[in-house]
């Protein structure tokens, strides 16, 4: 099929202004101004993702997303938008330098202690009235772990469920929905020292 056929195009327009409304639905549960964490939203590839692409902040919804229930697409793009949050408190530290944040977020790698931490909070963990104060923290002794230590685990501990974002907004989710959560929080809790884990 030609990328330039109208069936093609619609597809692609219909895809886009699912995910737009997907992650301003998400952000309305999260009690979020979007606009805020993000520049530009996408839906490309088959897999969701938050990065800062040319400067931009980009929140992308993958294929996927739509194969979920519609309480799994909420908390998929919640997840995202958590990501969007942790980042924003990296940006506040480099001074609102987008790509050296961006360059500081990602220098843990992918399957690393760090990354694995940040995709437990982000699919278990929301903050207080908003607040990523001990995430903050968190990247500002990113090189003092004995210090990182103690703010992580701080952190986990000031933390509420974040299934009750997307609980509270829909009124509910299934049994289902939390059993899928749980085990992609303990698929990455393995690579999380103990230590950090209360």
């Amino acid at each position: 099929m030609n990328l330039g056929s109208p069936t093609t195009s619609s597809a692609v327009a219909i895809r886009l202004n699912r995910s737009q409304s997907l992650v301003a639905t998400a952000a309305q549960a999260s009690g979020m101004v979007l606009s805020s964490y993000v520049d530009r939203i996408t839906s490309k590839g088959s897999l969701s993702y938050f990065a800062v692409i040319n400067g931009q902040k980009v929140l992308n919804i993958g294929s996927n997303t739509f194969r979920r229930t519609n309480a799994g697409q909420l908390m998929e793009a919640a997840h995202e938008l958590v990501h969007a949050e942790q980042f924003d408190n990296v940006v506040k530290q480099y001074n609102g330098n987008v790509n050296n944040a961006w360059s500081a977020f990602t220098s843990s790698g992918f399957g690393s202690p760090q990354y694995a931490i940040d995709e437990v909070e982000a699919e278990t963990l929301v903050p207080l009235a908003g607040s990523f104060s001990a995430c903050s923290a968190r990247y500002n002794v990113r090189d003092d772990s004995s210090k990182r230590l103690l703010n992580v685990r701080n952190h986990f501990q000031r933390r509420v469920l974040a299934l009750e974002r997307v609980t509270k907004y829909r009124g509910g989710v299934s049994p289902q929905q939390v059993a899928a959560s749980t085990r992609y929080i303990e698929g990455w809790k393995v690579i999380i020292p103990p230590l950090l884990i209360p």
